[in-house]
């Protein structure tokens, strides 16, 4: 109502497309993941972080009740140099934190064995449900109700949501305005 000019269309992607629509000046904001706030092409604004952690299912032996976890109590930690004989659920190269997964596993000398990959974490979890094998997902996810073994990464192993645009670029009120009602919508804040 206060720009009735103004027109919003919206595309979609995954992140890597999703910035690249930025970048080629298709869309003026994108809602992406990243793992590093630092950008010489784009402004994050109002990072939420998340944290990434390691599911197991529960046949496996290393695998605990976790049916008694509160939302937000600690997980276990656990050595990913102990799970080098399992399968991994992976996410694609779209993903936003697929680079950081490789360079975790790179740096402590892992080479997972993928049994599947997708672009969507939902696929991921339930792969890991079914007793598949292992996945790093967000804490999000986890139910204590879900056949599932959390654990956390030490050092934490975190990807932030933010609302992504040009590096440099001067906002218009009517632009404001929308960044302000996304960050508001999506619950997109510090």
């Amino acid at each position: 109502d206060k720009y009735p000019a103004v027109k919003l269309s919206y595309l979609e992607g995954y992140n890597r497309q999703t910035l690249q629509y930025i970048a080629d000046g298709q869309a003026d904001f994108g809602i992406c993941s990243t793992l590093d706030l630092e950008s010489a092409d784009f402004e994050f604004s109002n990072p939420t972080r998340r944290e990434m952690v390691l599911y197991l299912p529960s046949s496996h032996p290393l695998a605990y009740d976790a049916s008694g976890l509160k939302y937000n109590e600690e997980f276990p930690t656990i050595s990913l140099q102990k799970l080098d004989h399992i399968d991994f659920m992976m996410p694609t190269e779209e993903m936003s934190y697929y680079s950081g997964l490789i360079s975790l596993f790179q740096k402590r000398g892992i080479r997972p064995q993928i049994l599947f990959q997708s672009a969507n974490v939902g696929v991921l979890y339930k792969m890991v449900l079914q007793g598949n094998g292992a996945a790093i997902l967000p804490r999000s996810l986890f139910s204590p109700l879900d056949p599932v073994s959390p654990f956390s990464l030490r050092p934490k192993f975190i990807i932030y949501s933010v609302l992504a645009y040009k590096k440099g670029k001067i906002l218009t009120p009517a632009q404001e305005l929308v960044r302000t009602l996304i960050c508001e919508q999506f619950e997109i804040s510090d």
